[in-house]
């Protein structure tokens, strides 16, 4: 994650524009658990929920970065940083929290929403689909790879059938799905 701890006090932390500031003593981990708490408190972690990048921040007490006399390549980190900072919280609360109620998170400009049951749907076949084309590509990939050992060839005879096999399976689930 792109934030550092820090003890130093509020000057310090001008002085450092570049970085994305958490408290000092909290890990990651606690942090997005903070977040996801702070979150369900706000009943915000809901279908169809809109929360603005500005609550985000405030709940993490993540600063938007200075860029007071930094140079273009400086500026540029730092909002890359800053953003990148972000889609790890958002990337963290999906993975860790929204993916087992059967909820996914966007950002959608300055805000991350959370999609109405409705439009769950479209994001469920989505993410089948582009597993489906991955695993045909690497099944592609394998059959016409050129093998340089026996042992090589029988890796990629059962790395094929297993991969027929998941295509099987998520097709399957695909149809109770949708």
């Amino acid at each position: 994650m792109t934030f550092h701890d820090t003890n130093h006090s509020p000057e310090s932390v001008e002085d450092t524009p570049a970085k994305a500031v958490r408290p000092a003593g909290k890990t990651s981990g606690e942090m997005i658990d903070h977040l996801y708490q702070e979150l369900r408190k706000r009943n915000l972690i809901e279908y169809g929920s809109s929360i603005p990048m500005e609550l985000i921040r405030e709940i993490v007490d993540l600063q938007e970065p200075n860029i007071h006399g930094l140079a273009p390549k400086e500026i540029r980190k730092a909002f890359q940083d800053d953003a990148l900072a972000l889609l790890t919280l958002r990337d963290r609360i999906f993975e860790k929290f929204l993916m087992d109620r059967g909820m996914a998170i966007k950002q959608r400009g300055e805000t991350w929403a959370i999609p109405k049951a409705e439009e769950m749907h479209a994001i469920w076949k989505g993410y089948a689909n582009k597993a489906t084309k991955a695993i045909r590509r690497a099944k592609h990939l394998m059959r016409n790879a050129p093998s340089s050992t026996a042992s090589d060839s029988v890796f990629a005879q059962q790395q094929a059938a297993r991969i027929s096999r998941q295509v099987v399976s998520l097709q399957e689930t695909a149809v109770k799905l949708f």
